[in-house]
């Protein structure tokens, strides 16, 4: 089994993901938690990805570079810099109301209440979803809405000027890729394989799932069954992409540098502040937190994350095929380690030779107690005074439970030779304790 667990994880590029965080992905994927977890970081000018697990798990097929997921609301952020090289071309303003785009022949019961920034910045008034979505619960719930049907529904919307606030609307966004796709008299698919795709070298990135290649397509799952792929019309801008982690980061550093000769004007207006209201920050469809753009992604099998820090010069992406277990956990952490990784408590094997060099004696100074740990039936026991023995869960890199307490007990070493802290948490802040010689 050694060559195929070889064949699951995969680093590429100058750099490394940090240890943890490999650890962190092996262990979801070990555990069935993920099915396959891909990541990719740009910091000091290298590149690191990390891709571990399966793209199908029916079929033992593991993931690589090149494998292809859903990025689902990521696609808002690729229809925004649609929008701002419009502008930077002059075919449209930000401030341009969304009926000079659409056909002229509508009539809209809420006449120039909407402009193309609002929908870029989900503050248009337009409600989540089309009220005439009818598959909202269904397998495919994008792929029977037509154009028809969006230029009815937005013709129908009452949209009241105290309702133009941040509320993420679906609707609003996929209404800008159609009416960028009417603007340019050309498909939404297009636009995106022209002007996003082919001028940033994202060879393995797709305008919806029936373009991948069956040998890159990655299963999603959701808990445990496989789902069916998402596929769009008229709703494409909001979600419809499909694209590998290599490609996904290669994304985010072209926003981060924002030098293509071609790209470059709209892709530093897409940056810029468009909202701020009640707490919320936003450039075109691009979320902001303390100079973080940032946003996610969930279709019915995937979860995707990009980040992109222009202070510290940063890029972190992140996908999984498991829709009920996203990894915004993991990309928060490759920004900031600071950022912690959630943690689920995964058992990890560990000999009883290896045990042995934690055990011993250890003193807390400022409580004068000593607590000691032996080793039983192969496990790691903790004993405090006058009690009685308490079984550890080994979850690796020197870390412990006591799931009865929930109690995490860590180990750290001054010297090379054996570990002579232990570091006890049941609650408030961590205690540090000595060993004793």
């Amino acid at each position: 089994m050694k060559w195929l667990l070889m064949a699951l994880s995969l680093n590429v590029f100058a750099a490394d993901v940090p240890e943890n965080v490999q650890f962190e992905i092996q262990q979801r994927v070990k555990h069935d938690y993920n099915p396959g977890i891909a990541v990719a970081v740009y910091e000091q000018d290298q590149k690191a990805v990390h891709v571990h697990g399966w793209a199908n798990k029916a079929q033992q097929k593991p993931l690589t570079p090149q494998s292809v997921f859903e990025i689902g609301s990521i696609t808002k952020t690729m229809t925004a810099l649609l929008l701002a090289e419009a502008v930077v071309q002059k075919k449209v303003s930000l401030d341009d109301h969304i009926d000079s785009v659409l056909p002229t022949e509508l009539q809209l019961k809420s006449p120039q209440a909407i402009t193309l920034k609002q929908l870029a910045t989900h503050s248009s008034g337009l409600p989540r979803l089309p009220s005439n979505q009818k598959n909202i619960f269904g397998k495919d719930p994008y792929a029977d809405y037509q154009r028809e049907d969006l230029l009815e529904a937005v013709s129908d919307q009452v949209v009241l000027q105290d309702q133009q606030h941040y509320a993420y609307s679906n609707f609003g966004v996929g209404l800008l890729g159609e009416a960028l796709a009417i603007l340019n008299q050309d498909s939404y698919q297009n636009l995106l394989q022209e002007h996003v795709f082919k001028p940033l070298n994202m060879n393995h990135s797709y305008a919806d799932a029936s373009m991948v290649p069956a040998d890159l397509r990655v299963t999603g799952y959701a808990g445990k069954y496989e789902v069916s792929n998402w596929h769009f019309k008229a709703l494409a801008g909001a979600g419809s992409v499909n694209s590998s982690i290599e490609d996904l980061l290669t994304f985010g550093i072209a926003i981060l540098k924002a030098d293509h000769p071609e790209l470059k004007q709209a892709i530093e207006l897409s940056k810029q502040v468009h909202y701020q209201e009640r707490g919320v920050t936003l450039g075109l469809n691009w979320h902001i937190n303390e100079g973080v753009l940032w946003h996610n992604g969930g279709t019915g099998g995937f979860r995707s994350m990009l980040m992109i820090d222009p202070k510290e010069n940063k890029v972190v992406a992140a996908i999984t095929n498991q829709a009920e277990h996203p990894v915004e956990d993991i990309a928060g952490h490759l920004m900031n380690s600071d950022n912690p990784m959630k943690s689920y408590d995964f058992p990890v094997e560990i000999d009883e030779a290896a045990l042995q060099s934690y055990v011993g004696s250890f003193h807390n100074k400022t409580n004068d107690k000593t607590i000691q740990t032996s080793i039983k039936d192969g496990h790691l026991m903790l004993h405090f005074p006058k009690q009685p023995a308490y079984r550890l869960t080994y979850l690796g890199q020197n870390k412990f439970i006591m799931k009865l307490t929930k109690t995490r007990i860590r180990f750290e070493s001054q010297s090379a030779d054996a570990f002579d802290q232990l570091f006890f948490k049941a609650w408030g802040d961590e205690q540090l304790y000595q060993k004793v010689e």
